[in-house]
C-alpha cells in the first residue's frame, strides 16, 4: 500500500542538542548524582510507570519529581527542585537536517508529531517554533497529556491514524525508542527506530518515499 503519512517522535528525533559536548558532559554529571550511567539517565526518568503517569496528566510536574527521585534518596524539597531545574540545562533545537527533510516531505505526505509529553498540543507547537522549527509543516500534533494515552499504548497510535484519516499500512512511524516502534509495528505501521537523520533519509529512499 502506498505511503501517505509519516509520524515523528519529538525528542531525540526532531530535536538535537545545540551543543552536544556540553549536553553530554552535563547529563553524565546528573546521572552520577543518581548513581546511574549516562545512558541510563533518560530511561530511568522518562520511560517508567511514574513517567507514564506524568505523560498522561495523572500527576503534575512537581509530584513526578518527588516520586522519581525518592528511590534515589533525594527527598529534601529544595534538592528535588534543584535537580528538576538542572537536569534540562543545555538547550535542544530542532535538528537542521530534520528541518530540511520536513520541508522536502511537506505537501507530498501528511506529517504528524506524536510525543509522550506533559504539554498540550498547542504548547508542543510553540516548543517547535521556539526551537527553530515550523509547526505549520505538521498536519497533526498529538501529545500524551492531551490524548490521555502514552506510547506504547495502542490507543495513542490509533488516535494518530484517526486524526490523519489513514491506516497503519499507509504510515511510517519513527521513534528513537525501540519499544515504541515495536508497538507501532504490531499495529501494522512501517517503522524505523531512529538513529540519525542520514540513516532515516536512506530508509525513506529505500521505501520509495524520497527520490
Amino acid at each position: 500500500m502506498t505511503i501517505q503519512g509519516i509520524i515523528f517522535d519529538f525528542g531525540q528525533v526532531l530535536t538535537a542538542p545545540a551543543d552536544l559536548k556540553t549536553v553530554t558532559e552535563h547529563r553524565t554529571e546528573m546521572a552520577g548524582i543518581l548513581g546511574l550511567k549516562p545512558a541510563e539517565l533518560w530511561p530511568y526518568l522518562f520511560e517508567g510507570e511514574t513517567a507514564m503517569r506524568l505523560m498522561t496528566d495523572e500527576i503534575d510536574w512537581d509530584t513526578f519529581w518527588v516520586e522519581i527521585l525518592k528511590p534515589k534518596g533525594i527527598i529534601d524539597p529544595d534538592e528535588v527542585r534543584a535537580f528538576a531545574d538542572e537536569v534540562f540545562k543545555g538547550s535542544e533545537i530542532i535538528n537542521p537536517e530534520m528541518s530540511d527533510l520536513l520541508e522536502e516531505l511537506h505537501g507530498r505526505y501528511q506529517l504528524a508529531v506524536l510525543s509522550n509529553a506533559n504539554w498540550s498540543e498547542d504548547e508542543l507547537a510553540a516548543e517547535i517554533a521556539e526551537r527553530g522549527g515550523d509547526p505549520a509543516l505538521f498536519d497533526v500534533i498529538i501529545t500524551s497529556a492531551e490524548a490521555g494515552f502514552a506510547k506504547p499504548d495502542p490507543a495513542i497510535y490509533r488516535l494518530a491514524l484517526a486524526r490523519l484519516n489513514l491506516t497503519a499500512e499507509q504510515c511510517i512511524f519513527t521513534d528513537d525508542l525501540e519499544d515504541f516502534t515495536e508497538a507501532a509495528a504490531a499495529l501494522g505501521f512501517h517503522t524505523f527506530t531512529f538513529t540519525n537523520p542520514a540513516e532515516f533519509r536512506q530508509y525513506l529512499k529505500d521505501k520509495g518515499v524520497l527520490d
